[in-house]
């Protein structure tokens, strides 16, 4: 994140991290993304607990099969049994 550079690539940024590095890593990026006028942040993530973005994409075999906000993609796909 240093330099200033149009666009940043995050891949797993957080992966095999423990809880505590991961909640401070996390906040950093959400920090940067949301303040920095120069840069976009595009962050990959097999977690949707780790979703923050504006824009959300799901990908499946290489191809977009949606793009929304989180409350979209979460209401689309995440599924949670009532007891």
């Amino acid at each position: 994140m240093l330099g200033h550079t149009p666009i940043i690539l995050l891949d797993e940024p957080s992966n095999g991290m423990d809880a505590v590095a991961r909640k401070l890593l996390w906040s950093v990026i959400q920090k940067y993304s949301t303040e920095s006028k120069v840069s976009t942040v595009i962050v990959t993530s097999n977690s949707i607990e780790e979703a923050f973005c504006q824009k959300i994409g799901i990908m499946v075999k290489g191809e977009f099969r949606c793009i929304g906000n989180s409350s979209y993609i979460k209401k689309k796909y995440y599924y949670v049994h009532e007891i």
